[in-house]
């Protein structure tokens, strides 16, 4: 139980360790620290927010179960954001899309965590990637999961969004991705902070967030 009126959040960057995720075939970009990279600038906005209290599931190349990312989660009653890219056999496929558990909830109503996403990838998109949509995993009408079954969708108490933020496996979106001078990165993670202050506090951004991570 939540013991102050802080926003608990978990930022997961997928993979680490010995699982790289994605990795770019030509210039052997990894998933892993792309996802790392974010989560560190994401924690370091929510940090200088005082309605937010911010964890880590890794701060560094290492191998994290799933089950463990969702325990830190549930353990601290908090929301859960998975950052990770995306891949795919085809090299011109690109954007940016968010899954969540369910576009609303048992009960009717749009849910939290389709609220969460949608809001997130509205401001992706303003970065001038591909508007891949919001995915859900299980249908409430039909009563069944629709998509990949993700675990970390599945297992948190509290609701959770898995962003991917761009393709890896795209030559232009792996460049930016892998630009550590560009600040693409740095963007993304401000996109998902302005997604979460709106979607949670139901306030957009307002107040400069730093210049080091400034859109």
């Amino acid at each position: 139980m939540m013991v102050d009126s802080k926003l608990r959040l978990v930022i997961d960057p997928g993979h680490g360790g010995e699982d790289p995720g994605a990795v770019h075939a030509a210039t052997g970009l990894r998933e892993a620290d792309v996802a790392v990279r974010i989560g560190h600038v994401l924690k370091a906005i929510l940090d200088t927010h005082p309605e937010f209290e911010a964890a880590l599931t890794r701060e560094a190349d290492r191998t994290v179960a799933l089950k463990e990312r969702t325990d830190l989660a549930n353990a601290r009653d908090a929301y859960l954001v998975s950052i990770h890219c995306n891949a795919a056999g085809d090299p011109l496929a690109h954007g940016t899309e968010v899954w969540c558990f369910a576009e609303t909830e048992a009960g009717g109503g749009e849910s939290t965590g389709h609220r969460m996403a949608q809001a997130i990838q509205g401001e992706l998109v303003t970065l001038g990637l591909r508007d891949r949509g919001v995915k859900v995993i299980f249908d409430r009408r039909e009563g069944k999961y629709v998509a990949r079954e993700l675990w970390v969708l599945r297992k948190t108490r509290r609701p959770a969004v898995l962003v991917e933020c761009a393709f890896i496996s795209n030559p232009e979106e792996a460049q930016f991705l892998g630009d550590d001078l560009g600040g693409f990165k740095e963007r993304l993670a401000v996109a998902v902070f302005k997604g979460l202050r709106a979607s949670l506090l139901g306030e957009p951004e307002t107040k400069p967030i730093g210049k080091e991570v400034s859109v």
